[in-house]
């Protein structure tokens, strides 16, 4: 079945909230999605995904309001999906990059993050060990579409 979500922008609070539950409800998230300090996600334009009648976000991003130091773009943060492989992956990423042309995001290489970048418009353009001994790299990516 192929839910379509809404992306709409979101408080700072309700989208830690949804950050929070999606480390709570999925292994890979709690591996991967690092939960800021509440008054990070004040400085950023956070968006939370929606599928018609169901009441709760099944998918989220953070972005930085301003350019970063990464080459003039915006870093994209907390990117998480819920409900398993349906597709709302992709539609969050085609809806950020629908809304800016330059972003760098940072990930760990496991499950199946770069590739799924990859998919997406994003290319690596950093490798570093894991400061973690036998963690998996910590992996710098770009997007630099056209808005």
């Amino acid at each position: 079945m192929s839910l379509v979500a809404n992306f709409e922008i979101t408080t700072a609070a309700e989208f830690r909230n949804f950050v929070i539950v999606a480390r709570t409800l999925e292994m890979r998230y709690e591996r991967n999605l690092e939960l800021l300090p509440a008054e990070d996600y004040l400085a950023m334009i956070c968006y939370l995904g929606r599928v018609p009648n169901m009441h709760k976000g099944i998918a989220g991003m953070a972005v930085t309001p301003e350019l970063t130091v990464f080459g003039g773009a915006r870093k994209l943060i907390n990117v998480f999906a819920l409900l398993g492989s349906n597709g709302i992956g992709s539609q969050a990423l085609k809806f950020i990059t629908s809304q800016y042309a330059h972003l760098v995001l940072d990930c760990y290489d496991s499950d199946g993050l770069v590739p799924f970048y990859k998919r997406h418009g994003f290319n690596v353009e950093k490798r570093d060990e894991n400061w973690t001994p036998g963690g998996p790299d910590v992996v710098l990516m770009r997007y630099n579409g056209t808005k």
